[in-house]
């Protein structure tokens, strides 16, 4: 490993002072013990491995930390599942590469707009997806550059997790994966990929807005996981069929008490945040499997993008 990797130090380091940028302002320990994970593994991917394949024995550490942790706090966690927790394994999903355009969160009783953090993360993902296998498409640890997290949960799951299976390659559930799949049943709304005005955007989502301010008629705005355009497995190109899946949200601004910033005599309707995972068909016998290769996010009040069109169906993604 290099410098810069996950020595025991460091992960001494992380486990006792909790590089938690993102909830330092957090008062509900619960919801404190439940935001280390994310920020463990923010702060996990700004590091460089020697060996890609090392990602999971070097957080194990760390993942058993976490889990002894809420099992004090009488947080369920559930099963470990390729670097994410089994409770709550929805909004776990809801990681990120690349910048988003704008998080809302209430501070005392104040709102504050939490953009990500750019020094930790560059506007776009830059790295391939490894051509190696080491986690499905579905988790953090099968992308190279720097993952985020909303700092909060999402209060609504929007899609069906049927099952989740993850297939160790030893015996240690924290180690290396050989495979790992969800069955899914959810909404999709089919869409292709175009690159305009310097952003990756699904055109056939017309007529959607990324933030509450602006509204955009070039296609739906949407970030990579990886490098779309490095030759290899991930290339994505126009021709490729995209899938838009709603995937989790949040209420941001409204009258009910579950809303972010809840306003008795409110006169609008309610602004919801919504992330999207998009996604494509991976070549198989079983039609329905489906790989992530990016998410996409809308907040406002109208129901953007357009799901009519969308197909309620159940699926593998992989």
């Amino acid at each position: 490993m290099g410098s810069l990797s996950w020595t025991k130090n460091r992960e001494t380091y992380v486990g006792g002072h909790y590089l938690l940028s993102d909830t330092e302002n957090i008062k509900d320990e619960k919801s404190h013990i439940k935001q280390e994970w994310p920020a463990f593994v923010t702060a996990y991917t700004t590091l460089k491995l020697t060996y890609t394949k090392d990602r999971f024995p070097a957080l194990a550490g760390l993942a058993r930390f976490t889990r002894k942790r809420r099992d004090v706090a009488h947080i369920p966690s559930g099963r470990y599942l390729a670097g994410l927790w089994e409770e709550q394994l929805a909004s776990d999903m809801a990681w990120s590469v690349g910048k988003s355009v704008s998080r809302y969160r209430k501070e005392g009783n104040h709102g504050v707009i939490l953009p990500f953090d750019e020094g930790r993360q560059s506007p776009i993902a830059s790295r391939p997806r490894p051509e190696e296998y080491i986690a499905p498409s579905w988790s953090w640890a099968s992308v190279l550059d720097v993952v985020n997290f909303a700092p909060f949960e999402y209060t609504q799951t929007l899609c069906k997790i049927l099952q989740a299976e993850v297939e160790p390659l030893g015996s240690d559930e924290y180690g290396q994966l050989k495979g790992g799949k969800l069955i899914i049943q959810g909404r999709l709304l089919q869409s292709a990929y175009a690159f305009a005005s310097n952003k990756h955007r699904l055109k056939d989502a017309i007529g959607t807005r990324t933030h509450v301010f602006g509204a955009r008629d070039e296609g739906m705005v949407f970030w990579p996981d990886y490098d779309i355009t490095a030759e290899g497995r991930g290339k994505v190109d126009g021709a490729t069929p995209l899938y838009i899946m709603p995937l989790v949200s949040r209420p941001v601004l409204g009258r009910g008490a579950d809303a972010e910033f809840r306003l008795k005599f409110y006169p609008g309707s309610t602004k919801v945040e919504t992330v999207y995972l998009v996604l494509r068909r991976v070549v198989s016998k079983d039609i329905q499997v489906f790989e992530r290769i990016g998410w996409a996010e809308y907040t406002g009040s109208s129901k953007v993008p357009d799901m009519k069109k969308a197909k309620d169906m159940k699926f593998v993604l992989v």
